[in-house]
């Protein structure tokens, strides 16, 4: 079943010359998650309610993955709910290359499409589907990441070429107890610059802890914000009265195996 599984996800990706024993020398995880509302980059994409995701990883000892991620939404950035129907699901196709390549740095370069397939706006097919390739280098519990799109952002006109600047923290407690060697402080920074429409730059942040259990469970707790919006930035990312960029508490308990 996995043999077939990772055959059909490199076909997908482009890789069709790897023999079967290059294939196995990888790992294939998948995960579950259960969200109390879908934030990214600092907007709620689930109408400030909860959401459920998952999704499947292949990584090989090259370097080179390969994935899929999916999420249960409502609305994308700069999207309410007055412009989109029929969108149940985000679904991100992914694949790039990951490695140290010194003593700890770790280089990860790839690409990413963001896609929703069954959206639509008054009843015609509408196209929100979003690319972006981007470059990133982490070290320890530090990673900043680089990325643009080559199509439109979410839907935006004239908006290929939009950057998003982002980075993480994630910083074990372990150093200061043994017990709470399970327990991370996370943060993130995160700048979204969209072309040719400077009023719907803003900032986004959020801290957080996340608890690693027993069995690849962990429960994360973080706080969102964002800052520098403009009244247009929050006009695209209200609806009736509802705004999805506001500050707020979300809880996800995640499941990988």
């Amino acid at each position: 079943m996995k043999k077939s599984l990772l055959a059909v996800m490199l076909v997908a990706a482009g890789i069709t010359s790897v023999s079967a024993t290059e294939v196995l020398d990888g790992n294939l995880t998948g995960n579950m998650t259960l969200a109390s509302d879908y934030k990214f980059r600092g907007i709620s994409l689930s109408n400030n309610g909860p959401a459920v995701q998952g999704g499947i990883d292949f990584n090989h000892s090259t370097g080179l993955y390969v994935g899929n991620w999916n999420s249960s939404f409502r609305g994308t950035p700069y999207m309410n709910d007055d412009d989109i129907d029929n969108a149940a699901l985000q679904s991100n196709l992914y694949a790039g290359w990951k490695k140290d390549v010194y003593k700890g740095i770790i280089i990860d370069l790839g690409t990413i499409s963001y896609l929703y397939p069954t959206a639509s706006a008054g009843g015609s097919k509408i196209n929100y589907n979003t690319n972006e390739v981007y470059a990133g280098v982490g070290y320890g519990p530090v990673a900043v990441k680089y990325s643009q799109t080559t199509s439109n952002y979410f839907g935006v006109n004239k908006s290929s070429g939009t950057q998003y600047y982002q980075a993480d923290v994630k910083q074990s407690l372990g150093a200061l107890a043994s017990q709470l060697k399970p327990l991370s402080v996370v943060a993130h920074y995160g700048h979204t610059q969209v072309a040719n429409n400077g009023n719907l730059n803003y900032n986004d942040m959020n801290i957080g802890l996340v608890y690693s259990f027993p069995q690849q469970w962990d429960l994360a707790a973080r706080y969102y914000t964002n800052s520098a919006m403009s009244n247009k930035f929050k006009q695209y990312n209200s609806w009736h009265g509802t705004n999805f960029y506001g500050n707020a508490g979300v809880v996800t308990l995640t499941k990988t195996f």
